[in-house]
């Protein structure tokens, strides 16, 4: 998480954690409360990192700045029936995202390559990756982290793969992991659960099945 101040330092990304975890067909995401100033200052913050928007969920680990744009300036537009969600994302979404970065004044331009920051999305039954390029992933694992604390969230979430865990507590285990390994996360850590609609496919038509279940967890223990 980038400073309090929003200054940009080389390397100033290199905090925070965000976890995101797929359950059948609904989508958990998790994330800390960090925020490391360019003068390695450390705080924690009220606002939360990961949040609702629209038909999805979206976790940030860079500038509060970014995520403020992304929370409040974004528009997330539904998807539309007969639409995969990766086509959705990216001719929709990530079009949207980098106009609000655009017009807040976040996103840069070098070499006219644009860039902005990582960001994690979590909708229909779907957890994406929205890289600094823009550019869109998708694991074949379920399973995905962002952040200085990501490889090991992600080391965590691979190990208690198959295990008699609830979802939720896979993603907070995953964070205490991150927060035991890198001085970059911290809690009270966050869990949202973004719920598939009630019967049939995925689709749009359903968001009131979504809207379910999304208020925040918080947790204080550091056990792992």
């Amino acid at each position: 998480m980038c400073s309090v101040s929003d200054e940009r330092p080389v390397g100033c990304w290199r905090v925070t954690c965000i976890v995101g975890l797929v359950d059948g067909r609904d989508v958990l995401l998790g994330g800390d409360c960090a925020a490391i100033g360019s003068d390695h200052t450390v705080s924690v913050r009220r606002e939360p990192k990961i949040f609702r928007n629209g038909p999805a969920l979206i976790g940030f680990s860079n500038s509060f700045r970014m995520g403020q744009l992304l929370r409040f300036a974004l528009h997330v537009p539904s998807m539309r029936p007969d639409t995969d969600a990766l086509d959705w994302i990216v001719r929709e979404v990530v079009p949207a995202a980098r106009e609000a970065l655009r017009d807040g004044g976040f996103s840069e331009v070098r070499e006219n390559v644009e860039t902005g920051a990582g960001f994690l999305v979590a909708a229909y039954g779907r957890l994406f990756h929205v890289e600094e390029d823009f550019h869109v992933g998708e694991t074949l694992d379920g399973f995905d982290a962002i952040g200085c604390g990501g490889p090991y969230a992600l080391g965590a979430l691979r190990a208690t793969h198959g295990l008699c865990l609830a979802p939720e507590e896979r993603v907070l285990r995953a964070l205490r992991a991150a927060q035991h390994f890198s001085g970059g996360v911290r809690e009270p850590f966050t869990t949202l659960r973004l719920l598939a609609p009630e019967g049939g496919a995925v689709a749009p038509s359903s968001r009131a099945a979504r809207a379910r279940k999304t208020a925040p967890t918080l947790t204080a223990n550091t056990d792992v």
